[in-house]
């Protein structure tokens, strides 16, 4: 516990300094990062390292950190899977927080990588519904678990298009396979 920690984020990792106190942390050894009530929490199996006090940075720093702590899970996790499409927007979980985070459709998912928890991935088998209304684009999946994807401005119809054809070459491919 130090009073003036300094952290220092890069790509795959990040540095935490105070007097007579260093640390690097990769970011694929933690198993999750939060934001909320002005606090980014950051659970490793070694307990959780919690960023308070930041002041008027907590909103860049929190986005900043998420986002890079969810660019690595997605390439661990999916690793050579492609990005189909991509664009950014606003999230309501099936919790009902809202939040921007980026939506990509994937080889084999729709992955959504929001700027306040760690990033949410749909395997396109499992989409049971879908609803599309203007600049809102609605899935559900086979538990229930409604998200909602809006706001993605101009890239509504493109990234509507963009899933219907990923989700019908999947499709495809598994009637081939049958």
């Amino acid at each position: 516990r130090h009073d003036k920690t300094i952290a220092s984020l890069f790509d795959e990792y990040i540095t935490l300094n105070a007097p007579g106190f260093s640390s690097t942390v990769k970011l694929n050894t933690l198993s999750g990062v939060s934001a909320s009530g002005y606090k980014v929490v950051a659970s490793s199996a070694g307990g959780d390292i919690v960023f308070s006090m930041i002041g008027h940075w907590y909103e860049d720093f929190a986005r900043k950190f998420l986002r890079a702590y969810n660019e690595v899970i997605f390439k661990e996790s999916l690793m050579k899977e492609a990005v189909h499409f991509e664009a950014d927007g606003q999230y309501i979980s099936p919790e009902n927080d809202t939040c921007h985070a980026v939506f990509r459709i994937c080889e084999t998912a729709l992955v959504i990588l929001p700027d306040t928890h760690s990033l949410v991935r749909v395997p396109l088998c499992m989409i049971r519904d879908t609803k599309v209304s203007p600049y809102r684009f609605e899935v559900t999946d086979r538990l229930g678990r409604r998200f909602v994807m809006q706001k993605l401005g101009r890239l509504t119809d493109a990234f509507l298009k963009a899933y219907e054809t990923r989700f019908a070459a999947l499709v495809k491919q598994t009637k081939n396979k049958l």
